[in-house]
């Protein structure tokens, strides 16, 4: 899992991009408008396709890019990643 701490390490020290998966309690902002006006959502409660969207993660200013990634492994378990 995420932690804040983390992505700002690899990100500004590493200066690296990097694929991960988040909590689903983790909260971002949709758009430039909930950014400016502190509007945050939790993963959870958002209806995701896998159309890549444009983000904000809360205590980050960078932004990411999201997508909900639905998967299926050898045995046949099924999950899915935003």
């Amino acid at each position: 899992m995420s932690s804040i701490g983390n992505m700002k390490f690899i990100y500004e020290t590493k200066e690296k991009y990097f694929i991960l998966k988040f909590k689903s309690k983790r909260l971002i902002e949709l758009s430039r408008e909930d950014k400016l006006q502190g509007r945050f959502h939790r993963i959870d409660s958002l209806d995701w396709s896998e159309i890549p969207t444009c983000s904000w993660i809360k205590a980050m200013d960078v932004v990411i890019l999201c997508i909900n990634k639905s998967l299926k492994t050898k045995m046949g378990v099924k999950g899915s990643y935003i």
